[in-house]
Parts: structure tokens; C-alpha cells; sequence
């Protein structure tokens, strides 16, 4: 049961990532994207939450792995935008240079 649970999501997984608008289903580098940006911020909400649970010797270690964490899931923001921008610009556009 537990696999089934498991390939269902992972077959789900593109429908619901479009489901905002800006997503092809069928734009697997866009819902990489998508993938990329919730699994940084999950782990970058962890890291800090979890970070009052720990040693006092791995404070730091926690507390610097969520400061990367937090700046990449900000490209990553940065970068699916600019991909989505380019996609659907050279959807709509007439040459293939986009202009």
C-alpha cells in the first residue's frame, strides 16, 4: 500500500505542480523546478525549527545549513520564473530567436 501511495504521487505530481497556472504538466523541467523549490524550503523551515533540538555544537552547523538552504530555494525561485518567462515567451513568439 505504502508503494502505491508512493507511484501515485509521483505520477500526481506534475498535475498538481501546474495546478498554480504558470506550469506545464508536460514541462518536466518546470515542475523540477517546482520540486526543487518546496523540497529547499521544507528543508530550510527544518533546519531552523530543528535547530533548538540539537547540541549546542551543532547550532551553528544547523544554522548555516539553513541559511544556504534559504538563498537556494531564492534562485530557485529566481531561476523558475526566468524558465517559465522563456518558455512561454517562445510559445507565443513567431521566430525562433524570440524576438
Amino acid at each position: 500500500m505504502k508503494y502505491l501511495l508512493i507511484l501515485g504521487s509521483v505520477f500526481a505530481l506534475p498535475t498538481f505542480a501546474a495546478g498554480g497556472g504558470d506550469l506545464d504538466a508536460s514541462d518536466y523541467t518546470g515542475v523540477s523546478f517546482w520540486l526543487v523549490t518546496a523540497a529547499l524550503l521544507a528543508s530550510t523551515v527544518f533546519f531552523f525549527i530543528e535547530r533548538d533540538r540539537v547540541a549546542a555544537k551543532w547550532k551553528t552547523s544547523l544554522t548555516v545549513s539553513g541559511l544556504v538552504t534559504g538563498i537556494a530555494f531564492w534562485h530557485y525561485l529566481y531561476m523558475r520564473g526566468v524558465w517559465v518567462e522563456t518558455v512561454n515567451h517562445q510559445q507565443y513568439s513567431d521566430t525562433s530567436t524570440g524576438y
